[in-house]
């Protein structure tokens, strides 16, 4: 899996001239779908995409439970994550179309609101076991 995006970026830091100046060449061209909708400063913006899902979706059952962390960590780390691709995103602000940039941040929104309620979910899963002190979340 992590083979997928080292490559991508690797091709596109061999074809950022070509890219950047406008001539293109015979590997830019084969590799446009990696780069054609952001802005030439960002046509590596892609491969690091491809990392933040990777970590997101695998890297994080990683994160042994057994050793300290719990899924809670998990989905800190998650929002932690997350939230720094939202920063990023809002303000490199890296497609370029304004509606591009606009979907990403929604998403990138979507996904914080999803790791939060799985926070909450669990906290408030935990109060019921009594880990978290006189049932924070329940009456």
């Amino acid at each position: 899996p992590i083979g997928g995006p080292t490559i991508a970026l690797a091709m596109l830091l061999h074809s950022r001239q070509s890219i950047q100046l406008h001539q293109p060449s015979y590997i830019s061209t084969s590799i446009n779908f990696l780069w054609v909708e952001y802005k030439e400063q960002f046509f590596w913006w892609e491969p690091i995409d491809m990392w933040r899902k990777l970590i997101l979706t695998s890297f994080v059952i990683f994160i042994d439970i057994n050793e300290g962390y719990n899924k809670l960590g998990r989905l800190v780390i998650g929002v932690l994550l997350t939230n720094v691709f939202l920063v990023l995103t809002l303000y490199v602000q890296p497609y370029r179309h304004v509606s591009d940039n606009a979907l990403a941040t929604c998403a990138q929104l979507l996904l914080v609101c999803s790791f939060v309620s799985g926070i909450a979910i669990k906290i408030c899963d935990q109060s019921k076991e009594g880990v978290w002190g006189d049932d924070p979340c329940y009456d």
